[in-house]
């Protein structure tokens, strides 16, 4: 399927925001139909270089891009009341 230029962002700026580093999500969209590798690579050091924050859940709905019907305002939001205590509790594992 081809994602939508939107669509593409919001992923882009979910992932950057969750920690993945710009090569996974270059590598990411590598099987996109008309990927560019310097296009993307580019726009990905520039969303985590400007720290693009993610659209909320009613502007990506707008996009036509939001599936979820959780009402919990942001997909970042949705991922860490959803993993967030695993997360923590892996970050304190670490930490000791």
């Amino acid at each position: 399927i081809n994602v939508p230029h939107t669509g593409r962002v919001a992923l882009a700026i979910y992932l950057v925001s969750a920690g993945a580093s710009v090569e996974k999500v270059v590598e990411l969209f590598r099987h996109a139909p008309d990927f560019s590798e310097k296009t993307t690579r580019y726009q990905v050091e520039y969303i985590k270089a400007k720290k693009y924050s993610m659209p909320s859940c009613s502007t990506m709905d707008s996009y036509g891009i939001c599936i979820a019907e959780c009402h919990c305002g942001s997909p970042l939001n949705f991922r860490d009341n959803l993993h967030g205590r695993r997360l923590r509790q892996l970050d304190e594992q670490k930490k000791t």
